[in-house]
């Protein structure tokens, strides 16, 4: 059992493949922190193997996990749950809400997602179950509003249990699978990771980046 999930009262789940964490992360986690006092911690958990995106380009769990601690290490409301890459195989929300809720029936669960996941949460495996057991903290960003609004209230029509919440965030372009292209292209784009990210992939010749020589 996870000691964070039996301990806490009312925690937010950041789960993505963190392949690498980048300062869009790091906003969204601030913003998360500062505008939902009751969250005492917000817990990071790496996918093993996402159901839904092409596995090959994955830094190890070793590696994404290392640097995930040298945020937490900085941060005393952030934790690490390796659940989901103990687990194996594919992961699927559902799976995990489970078996934290397992542990701590009344624990509450705020589980962060993008604006861009929330718009096909419906897709999910056992969406309406995922409903259930979480409070969804939505990162909306105000480029599509109608889209978001049109959504939001076709899901309550449809599943009048859910709960959804939104946490403002500016606009941030950065994408994981655009700093991974970068990197192996020789072009190292460390002003969109905090620099602690940047020296362990240089230095553990993440995503095809020569050794760092410091």
């Amino acid at each position: 059992m996870d000691n964070i999930f039996l301990s806490s009262n009312c925690i937010g789940i950041y789960g993505g493949t963190f392949n690498p964490l980048h300062n869009g992360h790091v906003m969204v986690i601030n913003e998360a922190i500062r505008q939902y006092g009751d969250i005492e911690k917000i817990v990071l958990m790496p996918n093993n193997a996402p159901a839904y995106k092409e596995s090959r380009y994955i830094a190890s769990p070793d590696d994404r996990i290392a640097m995930l601690k040298l945020m937490a290490e900085k941060n005393p409301k952030l934790a690490i749950s390796d659940m989901e890459i103990r687990r194996g195989g594919y992961t699927y929300t559902y799976d995990t809400l489970k078996e934290i809720s397992g542990q701590n029936p009344k624990l509450k669960i705020y589980f962060i997602i993008g604006s861009d996941s929330f718009v096909t949460i419906n897709k999910w495996s056992k969406y309406k179950e995922i409903l259930k057991m979480c409070t969804l903290l939505v990162a909306r960003r105000e480029d599509s509003p109608e889209e978001i609004n049109a959504f939001h209230d076709k899901l309550m029509r449809d599943v009048s249990y859910a709960r959804v919440c939104f946490l403002k965030v500016e606009p941030y372009e950065a994408a994981s699978s655009d700093i991974r292209k970068s990197i192996s292209e020789g072009k190292f784009p460390d002003d969109i990771m905090p620099e602690s990210i940047v020296k362990y992939i240089k230095e553990n010749k993440l995503y095809g980046c020569e050794k760092y020589d410091p």
